[in-house]
């Protein structure tokens, strides 16, 4: 068939009006030419303009007519339609999800060995993952019910290590900047890597709270007024952080051209989450606190708690149309599914905790002497609501991931294997110790076993992934598609 076919009009006959369906999929041309070429856009989504019609408003660019290799092969006849709309159903766009699934370019380092410097120019936002979930462990081992001689010991050593980790990230992602100006600006237009960037706070918020359970303790303590600017200081920057990010990602093109609601990952929350966790952090900090500046520090830790959550839960919604849409994440970075787990769960532990740290006899609960033992039985049933909630995404999650292993390889989303569930293991020791229940808590003990296993777990994969040239390494990272990556890789 001849080339001119795809541009000449039909001759047999006016075409017939076609009614606009708004759609994207296949219009066909009805006048009884069977022959009858196509058009398509660049990546294959909007309606392919057929000969003799037009897309009535269906918004389907005009390209050059090189947009497929050999068009003999596409041209819809009655006897290849099947053939055709294969071809048209694998010619799709690329997006952030499905970027996971392909394999990175081939790296310049033919022998697969790179140095310190080239290791350290992929530290990601991401990596901080990694010291916010080892925060996480300490802070439920610091709160589990059922303990053992040393079991505090053990828990300070872990905080005392997510010191260190959070140290040696904070120095490596700046030296990356450092031998790459341009890296900061890239890595936060990226509209994968970006995302991650909260990361940071939320490990200063483990931080926190970890320094009052290890450092601090019940007792009246010369760090008690520091504790107080500290969460002055870390509600004031991660308000900032939700407000700006946001606006940030709304109106920066770089980053929302790659956001589609029907690839929606669960990292479109994480800037919310830093502010969030400030009612997590009131209910440590001002149960140590003196009255007058206990109840500010509450009722501004339950404030953001439920701009936290009503955030959260809004971006659930969307996350759940993707799954009727597009189904859950890429194999590699399905762990990242028990995101969806930390808002209810962490939202839970809060209301019970905050209640139970209202001081006494003072100011409105001086007037009103039952206000605290109401507002715990209520934040005690709404939890327990809540905990419903994390629960199915918790189930969720870990099909999804089951249904995964024979493929699944080790992607630095793999920490929120634990982080996430550290709210849902510290919500169920704070309702079993509210009911009294010695069932909910040794069901929280296991699930602390558990977290801990998996932490190991992540931990031994991710060591095992470096040796591999899994991650740190160019083209496999979330970098991968920042400029001053590109430029290194050849294909």
């Amino acid at each position: 068939m001849s080339f001119q076919r795809f541009s000449q009009e039909p001759s047999r006959g006016p075409p017939r009006s076609e009614p606009d369906t708004g759609s994207a999929g296949l219009h066909f041309d009805r006048t009884g030419i069977p022959d009858a070429g196509y058009r398509t856009d660049t990546n294959g989504t909007t309606t392919p303009e057929y000969s003799g019609m037009t897309t009535h408003g269906a918004n389907t660019p005009q390209i050059v007519d090189h947009d497929w290799p050999d068009k003999s092969k596409h041209e819809l006849t009655s006897g290849n339609s099947s053939m055709v709309a294969l071809q048209l159903q694998n010619h799709q766009f690329d997006d952030e999800d499905e970027k996971l699934e392909k394999p990175a370019p081939l790296a310049i380092h033919p022998t697969g060995k790179v140095g310190l410097r080239e290791r350290i120019s992929h530290v990601t936002w991401a990596w901080f993952t990694t010291s916010m979930s080892t925060g996480g462990i300490a802070l439920v081992l610091g709160s589990t019910p059922n303990t053992f001689p040393g079991l505090f010991e053990i828990g300070k050593t872990i905080f005392i290590l997510n010191i260190f980790l959070f140290i040696l990230i904070t120095v490596s992602i700046t030296a990356r900047f450092a031998i790459c100006p341009t890296a900061l600006r890239n890595s936060l237009l990226d509209g994968h890597e970006g995302l991650f960037m909260p990361c940071f706070f939320l490990t200063i918020s483990t931080m926190l709270s970890n320094t009052q359970i290890y450092i601090v303790g019940d007792e009246p303590h010369w760090l008690t007024e520091g504790m107080m600017i500290a969460f002055w200081s870390y509600v004031a920057v991660t308000l900032l952080l939700a407000i700006f990010f946001y606006y940030a990602i709304w109106t920066t093109p770089e980053i929302n051209h790659h956001l589609h609601a029907d690839k929606m990952g669960p990292g479109w929350m994480l800037p919310i989450f830093p502010i969030m966790l400030s009612g997590t952090l009131s209910q440590v900090i001002g149960a140590n606190q003196p009255p007058e500046d206990a109840l500010p520090i509450i009722v501004a830790g339950i404030s953001f708690q439920g701009l936290g959550w009503f955030v959260a839960s809004c971006l659930s919604t969307v996350w759940i149309y993707r799954l009727f849409r597009t189904g859950p994440l890429a194999i590699n970075v399905r762990p990242a599914m028990y995101m969806l787990c930390g808002p209810p769960s962490f939202t839970a532990l809060a209301l019970i905790g905050n209640a139970k740290a209202l001081p006494e006899n003072y100011g409105y609960f001086e007037a009103h002497p039952l206000a605290k033992e109401i507002l715990t039985i209520v934040a005690t049933w709404a939890a327990i609501f809540l905990w419903a909630l994390a629960f199915w995404f918790f189930c969720i999650a870990t099909v999804a991931v089951l249904t995964s292993i024979p493929q699944i390889s080790f992607a630095v989303p793999w920490w929120a294997f634990v982080f996430p569930n550290v709210g849902f293991t510290v919500a169920t020791i704070k309702i079993g110790q509210e009911l009294g229940s010695p069932a909910i808590l040794w069901l929280s003990t296991v699930m602390t076993i558990f977290l801990v296993i998996m932490w190991v777990f992540v931990a031994g994969a991710q060591i095992r992934a470096i040796h591999l040239n899994m991650v740190l390494y160019p083209g496999k990272d979330e970098d991968k598609d920042q400029p001053q990556v590109k430029g290194k890789l050849t294909v």
